[in-house]
């Protein structure tokens, strides 16, 4: 039988369901987690596992779509820095 055991739970984000995750890595090197959710927000985690703590806040959340956030990606065109690029319920996209 599989089991699971739970690392670290991010809290205090979002007011309603995550819809879409996506983890990636900084120039710097640090992982983080990018979510969104059915609140329109779209909110970055520090995923390191420098930190101790097992609940983590938010580094930064922003107001993405009137409607929920359906979709996230990054985008990393060559010659250029990375964008994330996020699809929304409200038919909109935003770079």
């Amino acid at each position: 039988m599989l089991t699971w055991k739970l690392v670290r739970r991010y809290t205090g984000g979002h007011k309603g369901a995550i819809a879409c995750l996506m983890t990636f890595m900084s120039a710097a090197g640090e992982v983080h987690l990018v979510s969104g959710g059915s609140d329109g927000l779209l909110i970055l985690w520090s995923a390191d596992h420098i930190h101790d703590s097992r609940e983590l806040v938010p580094k930064i959340s922003l107001k993405a779509h009137d409607g929920g956030v359906v979709a996230v990606e990054l985008s990393r065109v060559m010659g250029s820095a990375p964008q994330l690029i996020t699809i929304g319920a409200d038919k909109t996209l935003a770079i």
